[in-house]
């Protein structure tokens, strides 16, 4: 009987290890809380690149208002012209 005791106490010893087990993955979400953080930041640095970029297109938009205004002085010529020819 006292060789039962014995295998009853060894029982007891592991389960205080599954114990132990569970204290470590508590730790591993708080690591995945502080890379949630770092993309936060990084989006933020790509929004001030899109601005940038924008402005270049109303650069571009002004340079073919005044190609527009050279049109318009040419067709005036050919009317004139014409006008020589009758």
């Amino acid at each position: 009987m006292n060789t039962a005791q014995t295998d009853i106490d060894t029982t007891h010893t592991d389960t205080d290890s599954s114990h132990n087990g569970m204290d470590i993955s508590h730790n591993d979400i708080d690591t995945s809380h502080n890379d949630i953080d770092t993309s936060h930041n990084d989006m933020g640095t790509s929004h001030n690149d899109m601005g940038t970029v924008h402005t270049d297109i109303n650069t571009s938009h002004n340079d073919m208002n005044t190609s527009h205004n050279d049109m318009n002085t040419e067709h005036n010529y050919m009317k004139t012209e014409h006008r020589h020819s009758k």
